[in-house]
């Protein structure tokens, strides 16, 4: 996650060091010189482990410190709620810092809490949008919990806008059809606007060929990938698509309406009918058509949304995608040719 590095850079260690000092130096309840240096002993190892990212780990040797203390303490609660921080768990965060206020805490501390309390917002922040640091563009984020592993997974709301990849390489920008076609035979990667018209980059999105989107480089921003064939999946099976219809290719796939779920409301966008759509989690699909790689032409704009997987079939090579229509609520899923220009996802 982006905040882990940053939190290190918040002066927690000069406050810790402060706070150490009191824990160890003053006479602490039934406890001998083994259990201090003990206590010693695993606070410092808790700023290792802090140091390098080590959330958990930091967690259970203050979680050790209390238990041979007998009790709770202002040192302990710190160094957790960095911790969570580090974790991203703002509840925690939050209950951690209620209990360093029932602590009695220095100036000091009171300072650090108005920076935990900062970083929080920060972390809440970041829940509901990202900011790409290549080019400043903010996409709105939605989020669920994974059927299959249990863990909150975050997807942009938005199709990609970017045109460099994660490590600042800017990807090639064709405009011309001929040209288009051509990058298929010199399997290069390509992305376009839609009718080569950049007012429809901030709301469609580019369109990429697969070969940026299978670049070693990396299409999506750091800590970000494009989604695979079972991140899709996992999708469709959140919004009640049935596990028999997932592995279906090459046909809409109908139960669960997930492909209303999946599409924006009204016809601003898409062609009417757009039958039963919904947006129901917030995914926001929209028709920014597509272009073909034998003519390099752009069509359907209006009436489809496409969107590459990372993933290639296994027998043919060739990279899936999903598919939504106007003019009924199925999920698309097939694969095809990695010329064509389609929209792309971000998801982590």
């Amino acid at each position: 996650m982006r905040y882990k590095t940053a939190i290190l850079r918040i002066p927690l260690l000069s406050i810790l060091l402060i706070s150490g000092f009191i824990l160890v130096s003053q006479p602490l309840h039934a406890q001998t010189q083994a259990e201090q240096a003990q206590i010693r002993l695993l606070y410092l190892e808790a700023r290792q482990n802090l140091e390098n990212n080590q959330w958990n780990q930091a967690l259970e040797k203050m979680n050790q410190a209390q238990s041979i203390l007998g009790r709770n303490a202002l040192i302990f609660e710190v160094v957790r709620t960095q911790a969570y921080l580090g974790l991203e768990d703002v509840e925690a965060a939050e209950n951690s810092i209620q209990r360093i206020f029932s602590l009695n805490p220095g100036d000091d501390v009171l300072l650090q809490v108005t920076e935990f309390r900062r970083k929080i917002e920060e972390i809440k922040e970041s829940f509901v949008r990202f900011t790409d640091p290549r080019d400043g563009q903010t996409y709105e984020l939605f989020s669920f919990i994974s059927p299959s592993s249990g863990n909150e997974v975050f997807w942009f709301a938005e199709n990609l806008n970017a045109s460099h990849y994660r490590d600042g390489t800017p990807i090639p920008q064709i405009t011309d059809n001929w040209e288009w076609v051509q990058s298929m035979d010199k399997r290069t990667a390509a992305w376009s606007y839609y009718d080569n018209d950049p007012s429809n980059g901030p709301i469609y999105g580019k369109l990429y060929n697969w070969y940026a989107v299978a670049n070693y480089r990396g299409l999506c921003p750091d800590g970000w990938r494009v989604p695979s064939d079972d991140d899709w999946k996992d999708l469709e099976l959140f919004l009640g698509m049935s596990a028999s219809d997932l592995d279906v290719d090459e046909d809409n796939r109908f139960s669960g309406g997930v492909g209303g779920k999946l599409k924006q409301t009204g016809t601003q966008y898409w062609h009417s009918p757009n039958e039963e759509a919904t947006n129901e989690i917030g995914f926001s699909g929209l028709p920014g058509g597509w272009r073909t790689y034998y003519l390099g032409s752009f069509i359907d704009k209006g009436v489809y949304g496409l969107w590459w997987t990372s993933t290639l079939d296994e027998d043919y090579g060739a990279p899936w995608f999903r598919g939504l229509n106007h003019y009924n609520a199925a999920v698309y899923r097939d694969f095809y040719d990695e010329w064509n220009g389609y929209s792309v996802r971000c998801v982590r």
